[in-house]
């Protein structure tokens, strides 16, 4: 539980709208009654990917920080 609480704690100042949305990896560790009471409450939005598959699939860092990478390395 400590870092879905840091998770939220340094994101929700930039959230735009009233939701935030977390891509999981989808490990069993990750998913708890307390963990998704929680984040019901602070209006998280889970998204998990298959277990062991976020190394095929990569969503954030093929679309958006892919591009970032190539920018900030220059």
């Amino acid at each position: 539980m400590d870092w879905i609480w840091h998770f939220n704690f340094y994101t929700a100042s930039y959230t735009k709208g009233k939701y935030q949305l977390l891509i999981l990896n989808g490990h069993d560790s990750h998913h708890s009654k307390e963990f998704e009471t929680y984040c019901q409450e602070y209006n998280i939005i889970t998204l998990y990917m298959p277990p062991y598959s976020s190394y095929l699939l990569q969503p954030s860092d093929v679309s958006c920080f892919g591009p970032l990478k190539k920018v900030y390395s220059r």
